[in-house]
């Protein structure tokens, strides 16, 4: 390649201004992390870093802070006791989720996709899920070196025993609601009752939890860089505009890479599930939340005239 050729794949631009991203450790996947306004237009954006990220035939981009502060400030009202949004899983498809079964060994497999057994509606599957045979598990590194996490506050650790005496939205919607500032998502009074009125066995029914899930956010501040000799490029920053890490802390790849070892040991005893192909999504509405939203991404299939699955 000539050095113009590697200048517009290494160093993409988009809006007069380079995109900021690092390689994952040990890896050639790139991560990219646009500004505001690189991020508004996002099929620009894909179309500036697609050379790079073609060599790994992966990449992944995290949203600026702007779009991660209003997504997380969207509520069913206005009061703090509103935070929630409900989705009535009437409006989602019964969906049959797909189970992904494995054979092989010593690092090469064979895969096939087998339809679940039964059809499940909305609030069923998200149950399912945070059983602990289909839940990420807890992994910690064996590494008496990796840093320690700062241990939360005595006003965080009793706002979480405050929501643990509520296991449920209260709401009569039958679905499940969102909490996109707490990172949380959990049934509602009306589906949890339903669900365990749908249980056949008195005793199984008597254990019935409702299930209650919190997704990571990206980190404001990571620890160290980790290890990485492939990610080291001229100039590079390490943090961005807003603030985002442009790098990947020691702790949190100690974490990913144990999260992986677990996985591939466990793949041929215990087959993932997931809910491929459904239309719906849990982000806000397209009016309420107009940045960029997964009930409306841009790209080629929006220009064929048709609705598709998936």
């Amino acid at each position: 390649l000539s050095g113009n050729d590697n200048d517009s794949i290494f160093y993409p631009q988009l809006l007069g201004r380079a995109i900021e991203y690092y390689f994952y450790p040990n890896s050639s996947v790139p991560v990219f992390c646009p500004t505001t306004e690189q991020f508004a237009d996002f099929e620009a954006l894909v179309t500036a870093i697609e050379p790079l990220s073609i060599r790994a035939g992966i990449c992944k981009i995290i949203p600026p802070k702007q779009w991660r502060q209003a997504l997380e400030e969207q509520q069913q009202g206005k009061s703090a006791g509103d935070r929630e949004c409900v989705y009535d899983e009437a409006e989602f498809p019964i969906m049959k989720p797909i189970v992904q079964h494995f054979n092989g060994s010593r690092g090469i497999f064979h895969q096939y996709n087998v339809e679940f057994h039964r059809r499940l509606r909305l609030a069923q599957f998200f149950q399912m899920s945070q059983d602990a045979s289909h839940r990420a598990p807890e992994v910690k590194p064996d590494d008496d070196d990796m840093p320690e996490t700062k241990p939360p506050d005595d006003d965080l650790a009793e706002e979480e025993e405050e929501e643990e005496e509520e296991p449920c939205c209260q709401s009569d919607t039958v679905g499940i609601a969102v909490d996109y500032g707490a990172g949380q998502v959990r049934l509602t009074t009306a589906a949890a009752a339903a669900l365990q009125e749908g249980i056949r066995s008195d005793a199984q029914r008597a254990k019935f939890a409702p299930a209650t899930a919190r997704y990571r956010a990206q980190p404001d501040v990571a620890d160290e860089p980790a290890a990485d000799h492939n990610g080291v490029r001229p100039g590079r920053r390490f943090t961005a505009d807003d603030g985002r890490a442009l790098f990947v802390g020691a702790r949190e790849y100690a974490l990913n890479e144990e999260l992986e070892r677990v996985y591939w040991k466990n793949l041929l005893f215990q087959p993932p599930m997931y809910g491929a192909d459904v239309l719906g999504s849990l982000f806000p509405a397209e009016a309420a939340f107009a940045a960029w939203n997964m009930r409306r991404l841009p790209g080629l299939l929006r220009l064929i005239g048709q609705r598709m699955p998936g």
